[in-house]
Parts: structure tokens; sequence; C-alpha cells
């Protein structure tokens, strides 16, 4: 069930993405176009792995990536990382799949 939901948070942003490409007034940003490069790089890198395991792993990081956010601060002289959780379907989804990795 949280494989479904990640994949309709996916399909979601991608509908947004055709809208805004289909639309008349649509223009992306520089920022956006910079965003869906590296997404498509990364997915090019994924579908280009010879081992289906390693698609499989290398899937679940690029979800984790994308569903988490690092914050880095110093404090004190001590360098700080905060995470923080963007999108919580789909890191469930991924957390869900490095457990049942885990036990393979």
């Amino acid at each position: 069930m949280a494989r479904r939901a990640a994949d309709e948070t996916a399909t979601t942003k991608l509908r947004g993405i055709m809208h805004l490409i289909d639309s008349a007034k649509g223009r992306p940003t520089v920022s956006l176009l910079g965003e869906l490069r590296q997404l498509a790089l990364d997915a090019l890198d994924v579908l280009s792995l010879p081992d289906p395991r390693a698609q499989r792993i290398a899937t679940v990081l690029l979800v984790l990536r994308q569903c988490t956010e690092v914050k880095t601060r110093m404090q004190n002289g001590r360098r700080i990382d905060r995470v923080s959780i963007i999108d919580q379907q789909g890191y469930g989804w991924a957390m869900s799949q490095v457990h049942e990795l885990g036990a393979a």
C-alpha cells in the first residue's frame, strides 16, 4: 500500500510537470528545469545498472534523497545536521523497502 502512495505522489508531480509544459502560459523556471534535468539524469543512471537488485537499491536511495532535506549549521564549533522529511508518503515507502532489502 505504501508503494502505491509513493507512486501516486510521483504520478501527481509528473502530471503537474506535464500540465506546465503543455499549458500555453506555463513558463518553467530555470530552477525547475535544472531539477527536471537532475531527475532525468538520476533515472538514467538507475536504469543503466545491469543488476535488478542494484536498480532497486538505487531507486530507494533516490526516493529517500527526494523525500528528505538536510540542513547543516555550526554551533559552538560543532557541525549539526538536521534531516527533515518533506514527503512523508515517499519516505515511508522508501523505509519499508530498506527494511525489506535488509531482511533479504
